[in-house]
């Protein structure tokens, strides 16, 4: 019910309705930090294999990005996801930030982040510098709509509902995932 799990419907949505076009999809992981490149390599992975460079060709990770990115959406549509985009490592950081600046005609980017952690990120100036981008933000859940989630998931005796959502949603900030793992 978080925003991981809402990015991976859109995901799931967007090959269906567009099955010609290639998604590069990766999640940014803090334990992955200190390796440089390492999102934009999980990116590439999913990229056609003619339009990768050869791994023994020396770019830095966002003239890689920049160069595939290109290469795909000069022929068909492309979606760029990445999940949890504020914990990808610095070099990855630019080249997401590149991108933003200017993607290529025919792409879509996609960074799904904790506000919060927005003020840190190197891609920060990319987004302010691209005055088209759209920010979408997921208030918190309600307590209402922490009821209803309890009901959809769970055979709970009916008075004790209106309390529990309560609780969970004060415990739980309304975060839908930490409330669906509750």
């Amino acid at each position: 019910m978080g925003k991981s799990h809402l990015l991976e419907h859109f995901v799931r949505a967007a090959r269906l309705e567009q099955p010609q076009a290639v998604t590069l999809v990766a999640r940014a992981l803090d334990g992955e930090r200190r390796q440089p490149g390492t999102l934009v390599r999980h990116l590439l992975g999913g990229a056609p294999a003619t339009a990768v460079p050869r791994a023994d060709e020396p770019e830095d990770c966002t003239s890689r990005l920049l160069s595939v990115v290109r290469k795909v959406a000069g022929v068909v549509p492309l979606l760029v996801v990445v999940d949890d985009a504020t914990l990808a490592d610095d070099a990855s950081q630019e080249a997401i930030g590149a991108l933003v600046q200017s993607p290529p005609a025919g792409t879509l980017v996609v960074l799904v982040a904790r506000p919060l952690m927005l003020s840190d990120v190197k891609f920060r100036g990319g987004l302010h510098r691209n005055t088209t981008l759209r920010r979408v933000s997921l208030a918190p859940f309600t307590v209402a709509a922490t009821d209803a989630l309890l009901r959809a998931l769970l055979p709970l005796d009916e008075a004790l509902v209106p309390a529990l959502a309560s609780r969970l949603c004060d415990e739980r900030l309304g975060n839908p995932a930490l409330i669906e793992t509750t």
